[in-house]
């Protein structure tokens, strides 16, 4: 049996958890690591331990730890594995971890999300898109950039919040931005016979990250203006709602047509901004989750694109496969998941 008493950081590995000097994090914890097993705490950025889900990479085990943010899987067997952390109001964390014989201790640190109310799409008797841009205080904000990416759409809120875009229908992503605020990215599904109605509340922020947005938007812009829609396929906040399929893996495996395993790993573009601050131990490529830590109610909007089919596998996301073969297991498609925020 091994003892430890470790310093929270955002990731460690037992035999190796000498905590970074330049990590502000100092609550000290003892936990105890048996063979086989797989130990640790949940933290928030100031070190206190917080409940969260817990997943464990492969046959997919999952715990919920208590208010003091311990977590234990036992019979883990030796080798690599990936572990996920989510709670609601948290960035989602995976980490890489190597188990060895004696065991292992994780320390796992979440990052929160903007505190942002949420953005109420409604229909509208007049076709395009309108709304109102307000601030948390439910104030109207005037001077609000509002923009539509890959459309070439945009507009500024008046003295009322209130703005019009004359948008055709389709899928579309909206980016909506202020001068000391930050920013939201919204998804909205315009129909052919009516409109889309829009409140976005905007939260005082003195982080500037409009470059990072800015470069997230010139990326998705460039992904729809290149996209086959053969081989594509865009799902707005809207769109999920509607499929009910609550596991983004299967989401995806029913828009790419095709089985999307453990392995395949999903890009979030607006996910970055946090993982530039300190390096972590273990950590997966920054703005990178598996396909099965995240949950279709996490998402604001969703990108899958497979490669193109081969002479005798034809395929089409929009249509389905044309023969039951074209089902058999392939590469991971790729799956760009916008986080609810």
């Amino acid at each position: 049996m091994q003892m430890a008493t470790l310093r929270i950081c955002a990731v460690a590995l037992a035999g190796a958890l000498a905590a970074a000097p330049t990590l502000a994090l100092t609550q000290q914890i003892a936990l105890r690591a048996t063979p086989g097993s797989l130990v640790g705490v949940v933290s928030d950025t100031t070190g206190t331990p917080i409940d969260a889900d817990v997943w464990l990479g492969g046959n997919k085990r999952r715990m919920t730890t208590g208010p003091d943010g311990r977590f234990r899987f036992e019979n883990v067997t030796p080798g690599k594995h990936t572990i996920a952390a989510r709670r609601v109001g948290f960035y989602p964390r995976t980490a890489t971890i190597a188990v060895p014989d004696s065991g292992v201790i994780v320390l796992m640190q979440l990052i929160p999300l903007p505190n942002q109310l949420p953005t109420v799409v409604t229909s509208a008797v007049r076709g395009g898109l309108s709304g109102m841009i307000g601030d948390a205080s439910f104030h109207v904000l005037k001077d609000a950039t509002i923009e539509v990416v890959a459309a070439n759409r945009r507009a500024t809120s008046d003295s009322a919040g209130e703005f019009f875009i004359d948008l055709k229908p389709g899928k579309h992503m909206v980016r909506v931005s202020r001068p000391g605020f930050a920013g939201r990215f919204v998804s909205v599904t315009v129909p052919r016979d009516s409109g889309r109605r829009m409140q976005v509340w905007l939260t005082p922020s003195t982080r500037d990250i409009s470059t990072q947005d800015s470069y997230a938007a010139m990326s998705l812009e460039s992904r729809i203006m290149r996209r086959n829609p053969v081989y594509s396929a865009l799902l707005t906040r809207e769109d999920m709602e509607r499929l009910g399929q609550s596991s983004l893996q299967q989401l995806s495996a029913t828009l790419a047509v095709q089985r999307v395993d453990d392995r395949c790993m999903v890009t979030m573009p607006a996910f970055t901004d946090p993982f530039t601050d300190m390096a972590r131990v273990g950590e997966t490529a920054p703005g990178m989750m598996p396909v099965w830590a995240l949950d279709a109610a996490d998402l604001e909007f969703l990108e899958v694109y497979v490669g193109k089919a081969s002479r005798n596998t034809q395929r089409s996301i929009a249509r389905g496969p044309v023969r039951a073969s074209s089902m058999a297991p392939a590469s991971c498609p790729t799956i760009i998941a916008w986080l609810r925020k």
